[in-house]
């Protein structure tokens, strides 16, 4: 694919403006809007039990929901009156706060589309740092018994075969943690944007993940195990991942 001299320029600035953005109680609007919700429920619970307090726990700033919630419990204690008006409010600020909520995310699915039609585009620079470009887990593969680990070295041999493709041939490390059993994948490119291209990328088709796969021992069918029965007899390969194809052009 031809390269798109402004699309390297045009992917750092869609990603800068997609790690701008704040959600859910970081959103300066709807911290605001949860702010206005809380005073009304103090408000109201005040109008109805003047005498009751409410001790402001340290959690109520790191997850907010709670303390709404809390003055919900309060309100419904004072009996129907006081759930009606906590549902009246509620239902003041909910719809709000959510068409703002919606709002954000329409927005990271926009740039994060962006930014995956920008990736073929753009130039990887090469450089000598290294980089994170994916990890998986063993236990995210425990089904598989004592290969946990080898499937999870398979699975992140298939996103660094992107980096591969686009000529890091020797630019790509594997790295296993054995504390975790993590097996994490780097890159040596000039910067993080380079590697976060790479990581947009178009995975190989099909069929070459599936060879592959097989070639290297482990079943495709764990990582997508909605493959039909027989895939591997109508593409032509085998189950040790060889070229049935290639083999039949010689």
């Amino acid at each position: 694919m031809t390269r798109d001299p402004d699309a390297r320029a045009r992917f750092a600035a869609t990603l800068d403006e997609l790690h701008g953005l704040r959600l859910n109680y970081d959103d300066p609007e709807i911290a605001r809007l949860h702010a206005a919700y809380v005073a009304e429920l103090y408000a109201a619970l005040k109008q109805i039990a003047p005498r009751v307090k409410v001790k402001r726990e340290a959690s109520f700033d790191e997850y907010p929901s709670l303390e709404a919630s809390e003055l919900h419990r309060r309100l419904e204690k004072r009996g129907p009156a006081g759930a009606a008006l906590g549902d009246l409010i509620l239902s003041k600020y909910k719809p709000l706060m959510h068409e703002r909520a919606d709002a954000l995310y329409r927005e990271v699915t926009r740039l994060k589309k962006l930014l995956d039609e920008l990736a073929p585009l753009a130039e990887v620079r090469r450089g000598d740092e290294w980089y994170y470009l994916d990890s998986r887990r063993a236990g995210d593969y425990r089904s598989q018994g004592y290969s946990a680990l080898h499937y999870a070295k398979g699975s992140v041999q298939l996103v660094a075969d992107v980096a591969r493709a686009e000529g890091f041939v020797d630019d790509v490390d594997l790295v296993v943690l054995t504390v975790d059993d993590v097996v994490l994948a780097a890159v040596r490119v000039a910067d993080a944007v380079d590697a976060e291209i790479l990581r947009r990328c178009p995975p190989p088709p099909l069929r070459e993940q599936v060879r592959r796969s097989w070639a290297r021992g482990v079943n495709p069918r764990v990582f997508n195990p909605f493959l039909p029965h027989g895939y591997e007899e109508q593409v032509g390969i085998d189950y040790f991942g060889r070229d049935l194809q290639a083999h039949l052009v010689r």
